[in-house]
């Protein structure tokens, strides 16, 4: 399952493998993915969305984040459970999704009311 999502000239493409998700962004028309520990994580954002970790290492912040993250991911029951929870978490940093991509189907681009 593939996912593409916008936020003003900003693409963000995210791609599920098994249970796990891996990102890209857009750099010069290739698109890299990685797994969520590839990403720059932000503190502070994290904190808006954990407030119970404050007082421990941005290091330790960012494992903790992510293995709930992935932990989240995993319980989850289908790849529209999944795709809900990706366009509401990324839609209140102003990501729209763009497009999804399911195994052996066609690209299929979601108009923008």
């Amino acid at each position: 399952m593939m996912w593409g999502f916008i936020c003003g000239t900003q693409d963000l493409a995210i791609r599920m493998i098994g249970r796990e998700l891996y990102f890209a962004k857009s750099q010069g028309g290739m698109m890299k993915y990685a797994p969520i520990e590839g990403l720059q994580l932000n503190v502070p954002t994290i904190l808006q969305e954990f407030p119970d970790l404050k007082g421990l290492t941005d290091g330790e912040i960012k494992v903790i984040a992510i293995k709930r993250f992935k932990d989240k991911v995993r319980k989850m029951k289908s790849y529209k459970e999944i795709e809900q929870y990706l366009v509401n978490d990324l839609g209140k940093y102003g990501y729209v999704l763009r497009m999804r991509q399911k195994p052996g189907s066609r690209v299929e681009y979601i108009k923008q009311c």
